[in-house]
């Protein structure tokens, strides 16, 4: 089905409240075609999920920051020192992230911990990696 079919489906749906729909697939390992119904509203509610976290993963400090935390926890000082964002660009970043619900803190002393709380996000920021981060090549 063309991708003028699809788009000329969904209208149809929408036009006429249709709030569900079945899906079918073929799956090449197993040859046989799989079915799946879905319900328009959920795939509303996570199509707004997924924007929410892609805006907050727009901006180049909060990307930067998020490439760091994915390798694990890391303090606000060693944040500071690994992405050159400084104080208070670095804070306002982190509050965000915070806000969203990307990332969680732990206080240990005098010092803020940060990881990533969320599955997806982590999911996301691998496959950014994959697609985008230059590997180190041998000399």
């Amino acid at each position: 089905m063309s991708a003028r079919k699809h788009y000329i489906d969904l209208y149809n749906m929408c036009k006429y409240n249709i709030t569900t729909f079945t899906l079918f697939r073929f799956d090449n390992r197993q040859h046989i075609m799989t079915e799946a119904v879905i319900d328009l509203n959920a795939l509303r509610v996570a199509a707004d999920e997924a924007c929410r976290v892609m805006k907050t993963l727009s901006n180049p400090d909060r990307l930067l920051l998020l490439c760091q935390l994915a390798g694990g926890e890391k303090c606000v000082s060693d944040l500071e020192m690994l992405t050159g964002i400084t104080q208070p660009t670095l804070s306002q970043q982190l509050g965000v992230l915070r806000t969203e619900g990307l990332v969680t803190t732990r206080r240990d002393g005098k010092k803020i911990f940060y990881q990533i709380s969320s599955p997806q996000t982590l999911a996301i920021m691998e496959v950014l990696y994959q697609q985008f981060c230059p590997t180190a090549t041998e000399h």
